[in-house]
């Protein structure tokens, strides 16, 4: 529910106040979580108690909605924290001084991947063998190292894709190559027998000109609810190397919830309150408020640790292990004995 401003302050001021407790696993510790668009603030439990546990239910619950063809809102705030935390260490990588005159190695792009006759094979063999034959076409002849995909039923009951990834790829070559995987299984054929051409318009490129709208306009398409029939198997897969991000996330303290406050008594943000968390929507004059700058220092270091860690470090050296050589066994010669027996027979046999 939305909350009006002296109920917004009051809220505020109460939800930090961890309940009492009779065991440590109960201790509650005030965290945020800061996402492009707003905050979401919640009494967390002390994860030294029960990381393990919570951490292997989370994946459990995410791994189970990943195979019902929708996104559950547990999946939802994965995909959005992981997605937030990957294109922001770019943004602020880019904008760092000394790099934003310079060139541009990263930068996210993104494709939109269709079918250009009906559907003929089920989801699953379209996404193994179409999806999947894309994917390693480009990681092996374009660089692609981080990627998040997502899939989604079209009014014409096709299945389509929605790939981002961090690099720049010619859009005519992105065509010719799904059009190739297309053909090999049938897809074109109708369409070269009419037009007597091999490229229909199956893909389509979006760049990042500002990637803070980008971030916004990529997740609208990677959470949105399922608006056709459900797709069967898995609807979204990432790249290994960002499966573990998170958006910046940290304890609430009273900088920050001081700033916060501010924010509401002039109407910077909108706060929405849910049984369990509080989000702290951000509106168009926030920008370059306190708030906005102290979020911003909290987090930089924290992307570029995370930029670091994705484009600047060098890979894990793997040790060259060369195999044995195996020899050919060698014939033996047959002894030959030149023995006098005479000095023989004269020395032993006397």
């Amino acid at each position: 529910m939305n909350l009006s401003t002296a109920s917004q302050l009051d809220f505020i001021n109460s939800i930090h106040s961890a309940p009492k407790c009779e065991t440590p696993r109960d201790v509650r510790i005030p965290f945020f979580y800061a996402y492009n668009d707003h905050l979401t603030i919640c009494p967390r439990p002390d994860y030294r108690f029960r990381k393990k546990e919570m951490h292997e239910n989370s994946l459990k619950n995410l791994d189970e909605e990943q195979f019902k063809g929708k996104v559950s809102d547990a999946a939802e705030r994965k995909i959005r924290s992981r997605i937030t935390a990957w294109l922001k260490s770019i943004v602020i990588y880019n904008d760092s001084p000394g790099n934003r005159f310079k060139r541009k190695e990263h930068y996210p792009i993104f494709i939109t991947l269709t079918l250009s006759d009906k559907q003929s094979h089920p989801d699953n063999f379209i996404k193994r063998h179409l999806l999947g034959e894309f994917l390693k076409n480009v990681k092996r002849n374009h660089d692609i190292i981080n990627y998040f995909w997502r899939a989604e039923r079209q009014e014409n009951g096709n299945i389509h894709f929605h790939i981002l990834t961090d690099r720049y790829i010619d859009k005519l070559k992105i065509q010719k190559i799904w059009n190739k995987i297309q053909d090999n299984h049938g897809y074109l054929y109708n369409y070269k027998k009419q037009y007597h051409n091999d490229q229909p318009p199956s893909t389509h490129v979006k760049s990042a000109k500002d990637v803070e709208n980008f971030l916004n306009y990529s997740l609208k398409y990677m959470i949105k609810e399922e608006e056709n029939s459900i797709i069967d198997g898995r609807i979204w897969g990432l790249s290994d190397s960002i499966r573990d991000l998170k958006t910046y996330n940290s304890v609430l303290n009273n900088k920050l919830n001081d700033a916060i406050d501010q924010a509401v008594n002039l109407n910077l943000v909108r706060i929405y309150r849910g049984d369990y968390f509080t989000s702290i929507y951000f509106e168009k004059d926030f920008k370059d408020c306190a708030l906005d700058k102290l979020l911003n220092d909290y987090a930089r270091d924290y992307y570029l640790n995370i930029y670091n860690d994705l484009y600047l470090k060098p890979p894990d050296l793997v040790p060259i292990v060369k195999p044995p050589i195996k020899l050919k066994p060698k014939l033996l010669e047959p002894l030959t004995l030149d023995l006098d027996f005479d000095i023989l027979r004269a020395n032993f046999f006397i």
